[in-house]
């Protein structure tokens, strides 16, 4: 046989070995991509076939990464049983199963093209590859910057977001912990993630984050305040309306950032340097009638603002007053004292003054309201009923309202003299009834005894044959048993 037909046979028995066995070499098949996130572990599935089920040469696994150019860079290597790691890969990449490659603690720059190649010595054709795709969702870090000192009102602030990440996160804003919806008037947020208001307003001061997320990650940045400066802003009050002799306070409030500077004058007249938003001062007796402006002046970094109340000062008409009807007595101590029965009708008043104000009174009854007139009618005072706390209070004087309190007490009244001898005689007299009674049993009792003894006499003296005159009876005994009455025993004593 010449080479030429060895050759043809040759070819003719390995096409017929192809056919029969299915498979044209080795044959390597790789899943399909994965996606997974930062610290995960994942596994690259790959699985092969022979082409001559006959070959029993191990496999010899290769794994390795591409770069951009499809340039593979080794990862690792199995031969044998035996794994070869390349340094940058030991901690994390290693062999599952038969040709599995696992890494764990999976990074963002694992994320990449990976490629599974298969070689078995023997086998013709020897080797094959597959190439898997990782994806790794990944967001390291959000920061973003605010101003670090306040922005006044009214002007426009930028704050800027940075997000190192994978190409697809969403990237949001919140405030005071809401996110924001951008159709809020004046707020923008850009192409490079940065907020934008325009037009700063008070509402806008507050705490600010950068969120972003994507299909399986969130981060924030660190929260942080955007200050927003504004002028003192001091409200209204009504003029106040005082008496002589005691302190008058007068109260602003004042809302500024940064806090502002306060400066009280009197009558336009600078007054001691109290930055306070209130202001107390002494209204002596003779200043009836007066009237003073007090004016508050707020100072800031950005503005100035200014306002005026009056103190009209009247004399001490407004003062409620309590009286009892018909003497006009007027109830000085917090106490009225009343006999349990009795009645009493109290008069609550406006001391005299020169006012045309109507008052209207309310009177109250352990602090619920009882009478709506200027008098307090009690009938037959009652312990139970009336031993409580009173108030009036008055509606129209100066100052606004006026009230006064005291306690009404209920005494249980003593019995009354011709009562308590009366009582005195009765008992007495139950007394003596009870001595009468006892004295009466007594005497019965001793004539019971005295009958005795001259019946035991008159016995013994027919039996002995002495006389009554020679015998002193000492005592008499008598026993009576079930069955007869007669005399048991006497005893006696002999005179000598």
């Amino acid at each position: 046989m010449d080479l030429s037909g060895g050759c043809r046979i040759y070819l003719f028995v390995l096409f017929n070995l192809f056919l029969i066995e299915g498979v044209w070499g080795t044959s390597v098949n790789v899943g399909s991509g994965i996606s997974t996130t930062e610290g995960s572990t994942v596994f690259l599935r790959c699985s092969f076939s022979k082409s001559i089920a006959s070959v029993d040469s191990p496999p010899i696994v290769h794994w390795s990464i591409l770069d951009a150019d499809g340039y593979p860079t080794p990862i690792l290597t199995r031969t044998n049983g035996e794994t070869r790691t390349e340094p940058p890969y030991r901690a994390r990449f290693s062999i599952s199963g038969e040709a599995d490659l696992r890494i764990t603690n999976v990074q963002a720059e694992d994320n990449g093209k990976y490629r599974c190649r298969v070689q078995i010595i023997d086998d013709i054709p020897s080797e094959d590859f597959g190439d898997i795709t990782l994806k790794v969702f990944w967001i390291s870090k959000v920061v973003s910057t605010v101003p670090s000192t306040g922005i006044i009102i009214g002007n426009t602030v930028t704050m800027t977001c940075t997000v190192t990440g994978d190409l697809t996160p969403s990237v949001y804003w919140k405030k005071d912990d809401k996110e924001l919806k951008l159709t809020s008037t004046g707020h923008v947020i850009k192409d490079d993630h940065s907020l934008v208001i325009h037009s700063v307003s008070r509402d806008d001061d507050g705490i600010y984050v950068c969120g972003a997320r994507n299909n399986v990650r969130e981060e924030m940045s660190t929260p942080k305040r955007l200050e927003v400066y504004y002028a003192p802003v001091i409200s209204d009050i009504s003029d106040t309306k005082t008496v002589i002799n005691q302190n008058v306070t007068v109260t602003f409030e004042v809302d500024s950032n940064p806090p502002a500077i306060l400066e009280w004058t009197k009558d336009g007249q600078p007054v001691e340097d109290i930055n306070n938003p209130s202001f107390t001062f002494f209204v002596p007796e003779q200043e009836v009638g007066k009237s003073y402006e007090i004016t508050l002046t707020a100072t800031n970094s950005v503005g100035k603002m200014k306002k005026t109340t009056k103190v009209i000062i009247g004399d001490a008409c407004g003062y409620t007053t309590i009286s009892h009807e018909g003497s006009g007595r007027m109830l000085e101590a917090k106490t009225l004292s009343l006999k349990e029965g009795r009645s009493v009708t109290l008069v609550c008043s406006v001391k005299d003054c020169e006012s045309s104000d109507t008052y209207s009174y309310e009177w109250y009854k352990n602090d619920v309201k009882y009478s709506t007139s200027d008098k307090l009618v009690i009938n037959d005072a009652s312990l139970m009923d009336d031993n409580m706390q009173y108030m009036c209070r008055v509606r129209g004087g100066i100052p606004f309202p006026s009230s006064v309190g005291f306690r009404i007490h209920i005494k249980v009244p003593l019995l009354e003299p011709m009562t308590i001898v009366i009582i005195c005689g009765c008992a007495a007299g139950f007394i003596f009834l009870i001595i009468l009674i006892i004295c009466c049993v007594c005497f019965c009792k001793k004539r019971r005894q005295t009958r005795g003894y001259k019946s035991a006499d008159s016995k013994y003296s027919m039996q002995s044959g002495f006389s009554y005159n020679d015998i002193e009876f000492i005592g008499i005994k008598e026993r009576r048993d079930d069955s007869s009455s007669t005399t048991s025993g006497v005893t006696t004593s002999v005179l000598a």
